[in-house]
């Protein structure tokens, strides 16, 4: 029987951004497993007082990267096993530049997903994993559409504007030992 008091929740991860910040605090993001980022985090938020009048539903986790020809092959597995897990996608950009190559696409690309899917009704609460400022406008549009809009970053780079345009800012831990428990199964 389907869940009707439930908010369905999808998780949109920058995972270029998540990456570099699990190298900044110590953490091995190559055994990070991102659909259990997403899982965990509508435990969290389900156990909130006062944010939601009903419970959080995962519906899906989506996952934005870049990866080109000569890009890193350490990315590319945990971009491959990321994108076999149940319920979780991985929205690919592409690498340009001289030197080094910078994404190009990926921050659109997860705008225009998260805002289309919002105006189709697919979900009730967006979740954004990323501390990028540029996100802020689509925090905003979204909540102008109605739908509930959580941050989930480190503190150390999280933009104030974003965390500003957000219903609710989550702090994820900075302790490397805490992810360790966030791997794939074996």
């Amino acid at each position: 029987m389907p869940v009707t008091d439930a908010h369905r929740a999808y998780v949109f991860i920058d995972a270029g951004h998540l990456r570099d910040n699990l190298t900044q605090i110590g953490a091995n993001w190559r055994k990070t497993d991102l659909g259990t980022i997403g899982r965990v985090l509508m435990t969290r938020f389900n156990h909130l007082p006062k944010w939601l009048d009903v419970e959080m539903r995962l519906s899906r986790v989506f996952v934005y990267d870049a990866i080109g020809d000569s890009g890193d092959p350490e990315v590319e597995e945990w971009l491959r096993l990321t994108d076999e897990l149940p319920n979780v996608h991985v929205r690919r950009g592409a690498l340009a530049g001289e030197g080094r190559k910078r994404q190009k696409a990926v921050d659109v690309r997860f705008t225009v997903d998260a805002l289309s899917w919002a105006q189709n009704g697919a979900y009730d609460v967006a979740v954004l994993v990323t501390g990028d400022g540029d996100y802020a406008p689509l925090a905003e549009a979204l909540r102008d559409r109605g739908i509930y809009v959580a941050v989930a970053a480190f503190e150390i780079g999280i933009s104030d504007l974003l965390k500003t345009e957000a219903d609710l800012f989550f702090a994820l831990q900075t302790d490397p030992a805490a992810w360790a428990s966030w791997k794939f199964a074996t």
